[in-house]
């Protein structure tokens, strides 16, 4: 897919023409992992929870780069590149003592840093305006779950049962303010995240939901 969103643009680069200077924008979003049929739940982008441990709640935030280059009056494409962390409430949890008896269940905070590729084509409405959809991925460089330290010591597990990759199809609104961006996207995963050993008897597949903020500094 990286190979197929690569040639793709280089296409459409071509037909833009040089006439049709490249913009480069540098990014900051907050995000929402939205679980779609799996335990888990939404975790807050930032909020204080007295009954949590943590108490404040830091959720999901990251950086990003952008180009964006015009091919008709209405029409412009755009890709970019976003390093984030995205944060969710992981499905409950039952823990045993040595012996093997159950002492309790616990609501774990699950953690993904992921890099993100996508590439769109956006439609102009009016001057302050676009919606685009395009392809792209999830690249997962890391994941874990915080667990609760009264029931096991090392409260730091790691995830190793996803995939690397996940395809996904990108829906955009924005809105340019001069040289400021206002960018509502949505990404719609379209395979199971568990890998094969795992995905025969269990699903888990999401979206996610960025408010980003970018920069021209070209």
């Amino acid at each position: 897919m990286m190979r197929l969103l690569i040639v793709a643009l280089c296409i459409v680069s071509t037909y833009a023409g040089a006439q049709n200077p490249l913009r480069m924008l540098v990014t900051a979003n907050a995000n929402y992992y939205l679980p779609r049929n799996s335990g888990k739940q939404i975790y807050p982008i930032l909020a204080y929870d007295g009954d949590a441990d943590p108490k404040l709640l830091v959720g999901g935030f990251g950086l990003g780069f952008m180009i964006e280059q015009d091919v008709r009056n209405h029409i412009f494409w755009r890709a970019q590149i976003n390093t984030s962390r995205r944060a969710y409430w992981d499905e409950v949890m039952l823990f045993n003592d040595v012996t093997g008896l159950p002492i309790g269940g616990a609501v774990c905070k699950g953690v993904d840093v992921v890099t993100n590729v996508t590439g769109a084509i956006h439609y102009k409405i009016g001057k302050s305006l676009s919606i685009g959809t395009g392809v792209g991925f999830d690249g997962l460089v890391y994941s874990y779950s915080r667990l609760p330290e009264k029931f096991i010591d090392n409260e730091v597990v790691r995830n190793s049962y996803y995939r690397p990759f996940v395809p996904l199809i990108p829906l955009e609104l924005s809105v340019p303010i001069k040289r400021v961006l206002i960018n509502l996207r949505y990404q719609h995963a379209l395979i199971n995240r568990l890998k094969s050993s795992i995905a025969e008897y269990e699903k888990d597949t999401y979206s996610a939901l960025f408010i980003e903020v970018g920069y021209r500094i070209r």
